[in-house]
Parts: structure tokens; sequence; C-alpha cells
């Protein structure tokens, strides 16, 4: 697995259990409530819902593999293996 895989599945695995919760109370709940009654404007509700949260994981991941990109970059650049670690 190249890095860029593992930082993607780090991405998703730190994604899964927030999304789930924010899918649980913008749709789970307006559907026991009844919100499917009201047609149109929940299927607009609930098509924005499911789009947009993964477009800004998607968002937040490309900037993320751009930064880790960069830094190897300018680190090769440089010389250095990566950022020092100093104990504290």
């Amino acid at each position: 697995m190249n890095q860029t895989t593992s930082i993607a599945c780090h991405t998703l695995r730190r994604t899964c259990l927030p999304l789930a919760c924010y899918y649980a109370v913008t749709l789970g709940l307006p559907l026991v409530n009844g919100a499917a009654a009201s047609g149109a404007r929940f299927v607009e509700h609930a098509i924005v819902v499911l789009v947009v949260p993964p477009i800004v994981v998607a968002l937040a991941w490309g900037i993320s593999v751009g930064a880790h990109v960069a830094v190897r970059a300018v680190g090769a650049r440089l010389g250095t293996t990566g950022p020092s670690r100093r104990p504290m």
C-alpha cells in the first residue's frame, strides 16, 4: 500500500463515525418524525446532506495529501527525511 492510499484509508476511518452520526441526526431523526411526508423539500434536503459531506471530506483529503507531498518535496530538496522530532 503506498502512502497516498494509506492516508486515504486513514481519512476514511476517521470520518466514518462522525458522518454516520451526522446522517443519523440530519436524515434519521426527520424521517422518524415524519418529514418524508413533506415530499420534495425533504428529498432536496436529503440530497444535499448526502452529497456535500463526502465532497468536503474529499477536499480535506486532497489538501492533506498536497501538504504531505509539499513537505516531502521540501525535505528532499533540503536533504532531510522529514521534520525533526525532539523529545519533550
